[in-house]
């Protein structure tokens, strides 16, 4: 029977045998119907020359067995729909009733002493029990069918002994030839119980992939809305000052990722332009990223210098995080009328300034200039890194996603191929920088699978 299924697979099986069991019903109901019309057919012609007289008595009897079939398939079907499992003792119920109505016409065919008892066990109804057991295959149930066989052999058996009376009129047949009628109803009963095993083999396999498939299609609805949720947390659109251009963008790797970004506006005009990376990427980073939001957007407002806030907000994190998550940080505390930004990294880097001098197009990078944050919770960062935006100066926070995208010889995109690109992306604005540079990233990739998410903020001094 192969592995035990799990029990909401099992319980599937439970009622896809059950369903399978009103059609079944209908089936046994149709074939009792099909004795009872020839018997009545016969009875009509005046053709009695197998039952006799006993032919009025065997009507009512089929007649029985359909009306028992269409009421038990009246109790399967409400139970179908009350989304209700029946009870074990009322399919072998079901079935003794089904295999006594044969035994019950053959009986009677035996004790009319105008038929010989031993041609009764022949007679055409005998067919029913071969039916009847090979129907037992739509239970869905290899027991039932074994059941089914041994029941209508010891059924048949207990008739030929019904019918000893009969000894002196057997024949040269011998015990031996009505008997075999037993053998093959036990026989049919192992063939039935054999295909059974392997039809719940198939509607287990398929049961398992329709779960299998609606778990997975329960897990990418939950990530579609995980994610769509994620993408509600990222701004809406990109503050406006006056001769400044900023743009933010990010890619999650999954549905969800662990990147974010965004800007926080302070008192006197100041702008904080943030960045995260939380590590590794799906439904777990993204949480910690949208705690980490939460966290930064409570703290930095409220911090008058920028190395409080980020102790701060390391303190905070470190309570939340287990041991191994960690998160790389940046802000860029912009001073849109000094056109300065005051640079601070939590282990995020490096950051990118592209600047002109004297017409030429040069880059200065910062690094991380303290731990990453929630590794210690009395990690204390220094003063950030002092940068002056002049006309044509653009700034770029960026998560290691760009760079570190591979192709298929395992080659990286790299640092210096992102420096090249921003001398080329001079004259581009802020979204169209991040949006060449992840085109050019893709391009270099080659149709290899994005590796981790992409995150990108620029501003751009005009």
């Amino acid at each position: 029977m192969g592995d035990p299924l799990p029990n909401s697979a099992g319980q599937a099986l439970d009622f896809a045998a059950q369903r399978s069991e009103a059609r079944r019903l209908l089936l046994v109901a149709f074939v009792f119907g099909i004795f009872g019309s020839l018997a009545v057919l016969r009875a009509i012609a005046g053709v009695k020359s197998l039952f006799g007289d006993s032919i009025y008595a065997i009507i009512p009897c089929i007649l029985l067995g359909v009306a028992s079939a269409l009421a038990a398939r009246a109790v399967v079907k409400r139970a179908n729909r009350h989304n209700r499992l029946l009870p074990m003792w009322f399919w072998v119920v079901n079935l003794i009733t089904e295999l006594l109505i044969p035994t019950i016409g053959i009986f009677i065919l035996i004790i009319d002493p105008q038929i010989n008892g031993f041609e009764a066990l022949g007679a055409p109804v005998v067919l029913t029990y071969a039916v009847l057991i090979v129907l037992s295959v739509l239970r869905l149930r290899v027991w039932l069918c074994f059941l089914a066989g041994s029941a209508a052999a010891a059924m048949h058996v207990g008739l030929f002994f019904a019918s000893i009376r009969w000894e002196e009129q057997m024949g040269a047949l011998g015990p031996a030839f009505y008997l075999g009628y037993s053998i093959q109803l036990f026989l049919v009963g192992i063939a039935s119980a054999l295909v059974t095993r392997e039809v719940c083999g198939y509607v287990r396999s398929a049961l398992q992939e329709a779960e299998v498939k609606a778990r997975l299609s329960r897990v990418e609805n939950d990530l579609g809305i995980a994610r769509h949720i994620q993408q509600g947390l990222f701004p809406k659109a990109p503050p406006t000052i006056a001769g400044y251009d900023i743009a933010g963008w990010s890619k999650p790797a999954d549905e969800t990722g662990g990147d974010y970004y965004d800007w926080l506006p302070f008192e006197g005009g100041k702008l904080a332009l943030v960045l995260g990376d939380v590590t590794g990427h799906g439904i777990g980073p993204a949480l910690l990223m949208a705690v980490c939001r939460a966290y930064a957007r409570a703290t930095f407002p409220t911090e008058d210098e920028l190395q409080n806030a980020m102790n701060r907000l390391n303190k905070l994190l470190n309570q939340d995080m287990d041991e191994g998550r960690f998160i790389t940080f940046a802000v860029g505390l912009v001073d849109p009328a000094a056109g300065t930004v005051d640079v601070l990294s939590a282990g995020h880097g490096p950051i990118l300034l592209r600047y002109n001098t004297e017409g030429k197009v040069a880059i200065t990078e910062a690094d991380g200039t303290g731990l990453p944050l929630g590794i210690m919770a009395d990690e204390t960062y220094g003063k950030p890194v002092h940068w002056k935006l002049n006309p044509g100066d653009a700034m770029l926070l960026i998560t290691d996603g760009f760079f570190e995208q591979v192709r298929a010889d395992g080659e990286q995109f790299g640092l210096d191929r992102l420096r090249d690109f921003l001398v080329r992306s001079a004259k581009l604005s802020s979204a169209d920088l991040i949006k060449n540079l992840y085109a050019e990233v893709v391009a270099f990739a080659g149709g290899a699978v994005q590796g981790d998410d992409m995150t990108a903020v620029v501003i751009r001094r005009l």
